[in-house]
């Protein structure tokens, strides 16, 4: 069955113009904001890198709220920075996996500060301690290596695996590990 065009009414007409032309404009806008994003390069620019970025804040913002909240009613709580420490480290490592390492910078110096409030209280903490030289490292802070240095001096063997990592890390920056003694397989922490 064929539509008579000269009987539609004039609003069908407009509809059916109106249609066309915000298809049209959809396409190329597509097509606008395609080859404007496939020109950039690097994983932090871009609208692809900020969403990136702002779905991972959001998957760790309410953990952290949560922490500091915690933290401000029990300031001297050091389970609860031991969990801050954590969880900003956490959230720099998964901005630096997906490539956003200019982001993760600030947030493994926060993770860093809160290390080193469990280190003054718990200096036997091994776990924190190579937290806290994980951290140095993947921020290049300038005590990386010395911290680094520290943790492989623990010789914990419940850390095995992040001590030669560490190991590793440190030979990159140059430092001569100290002999603990342990062998084992070198994995990233």
């Amino acid at each position: 069955m064929a539509i008579n065009k000269s009987s539609s009414p004039t609003w069908v007409k407009a509809v059916v113009i109106f249609v066309a032309l915000s298809f049209v404009a959809s396409v190329a806008g597509i097509a606008a904001v395609a080859a404007n994003n496939s020109g950039r390069s690097g994983g932090s620019t871009g609208s692809g890198g900020a969403a990136q970025q702002s779905s991972i804040a959001a998957k760790h913002q309410q953990t952290i709220d949560a922490l500091l909240a915690a933290q401000k009613a029990d300031p001297e709580n050091v389970d609860i920075l031991t969990q801050l420490g954590h969880a900003y480290y956490d959230y720099a490592a998964e901005l630096t996996n997906a490539g956003l390492g200019q982001a993760a910078q600030p947030l493994w110096a926060v993770a860093i500060k809160y290390y080193d409030q469990v280190l003054e209280k718990r200096a036997d903490d091994n776990q924190v301690l190579g937290d806290r030289a994980f951290a140095a490292y993947y921020s290049g802070s300038p005590d990386a290596a010395e911290y680094l240095a520290r943790f492989i001096a623990t010789n914990d063997p419940a850390l095995a695996q992040q001590i030669e990592a560490a190991k590793q890390y440190l030979s990159e920056l140059g430092g001569a590990a100290p002999a603990t003694g342990s062998a084992g397989a070198t994995t990233a922490p």
